[in-house]
């Protein structure tokens, strides 16, 4: 639709000295990891875009958690080279090295929360951590948690303690959201039959669902980590990447059949297969609407004229 009045463009156009365009945000970024590339699709009807960033740039090897950053620029955990790596959120160019340190081994998820960059290092056996980087500099932090038995997903909850996957030892453990300090499992070793637990997330009403890559399924657990059921199953391929999207629907990924699976939100009926990667894919994310996309100061006039001869999507 178009926009209806000239003052809506004035809000729209001018912002502290800068002149924002139209985008289309909210695209769908899988890490390809059979192409060590990362892959874009329309997030409206999951058709394939293109390749955003191409394969190995910067170094990019077996690519793992993908968020776009504060910036708006897209981060990317690099398993082959061991890093966290910066790529343009409007061209997918390399930008550089953003984090890393000494002795991570195999990056994961990776969160930005309160000015802070976390980064799962998976570390197979009782070396796992999530690290710390500063979100704007990309200097290191600390490691907040230590000894977690090959850490992956990452989960807050209203009291902004974290939730972490141990894929060691097939539970999901908590830890204090300031100190870092273990509070203990959250949901046990191996509860309902979780085996090779990756990416977890809270719903509204305060359970959690993880994925469970070894069985091939999406557990769910109460508020209190207790075992309620696989309400998705048939992920044989390894369920890996777990979100919630802009239309409010669940998507979950199959690893080794390269596909996104979109669910209802609240009944986990299968909708469809949003998205074909056509080979092995890891984490994915949405691009969010609020990140704004500043492509110069340009004259009012200039900017009334454009927008307005132009359609919203």
């Amino acid at each position: 639709m178009r926009l209806k009045t000239k003052t809506m463009l004035l809000a729209g156009c001018v912002m502290a000295g800068l002149i924002f365009a139209a985008s289309s945000f909210a695209d769908m970024y899988v890490s390809g990891a059979g192409s060590n590339s990362i892959l874009r699709f329309d997030c409206d009807t999951g058709d394939f875009i293109g390749v955003f960033v191409s394969p190995g740039s910067g170094g990019l090897g077996d690519p793992q958690g993908i968020e776009f950053g504060p910036d708006g620029n897209l981060y990317v955990a690099s398993n082959a080279s061991n890093n966290v790596l910066r790529f343009n959120g409007r061209t997918g160019e390399f930008i550089d090295v953003f984090a890393t340190t000494t002795g991570m081994n195999w990056p994961a998820e990776i969160n930005f929360r309160d000015g802070l960059l976390y980064v799962s290092d998976f570390s197979f056996g009782s070396a796992g951590r999530v690290s710390r980087f500063d979100a704007n500099t990309g200097a290191f932090v600390d490691h907040f948690v230590t000894g977690a038995a090959a850490a992956d997903g990452q989960a807050w909850d209203s009291n902004g303690d974290l939730y972490v996957s141990n894929f060691g030892t097939n539970s999901i453990r908590k830890y204090h959201g300031l100190t870092g300090v273990s509070l203990g499992d959250f949901v046990s070793p191996g509860s309902g039959g979780l085996s090779g637990p990756l990416d977890n997330l809270f719903l509204a009403d305060g359970s959690m669902l993880v994925s469970s890559f070894n069985t091939g399924t999406i557990k769910h657990y109460d508020a209190n980590g207790n075992y309620l059921g696989d309400p998705i199953t048939g992920l044989f391929g390894g369920p890996q990447g777990l979100e919630i999207g802009p239309d409010g629907m669940l998507y979950a990924g199959d690893f080794g059949r390269g596909i996104i699976n979109r669910y209802d939100i609240n009944t986990f009926q299968l909708l469809d297969t949003f998205a074909d990667a056509t080979s092995t894919t890891n984490n994915f994310t949405f691009r969010p609407n609020a990140i704004p996309e500043p492509v110069g100061v340009l004259p009012l006039t200039c900017c009334l004229l454009f927008t307005c001869g132009r359609r919203r999507r």
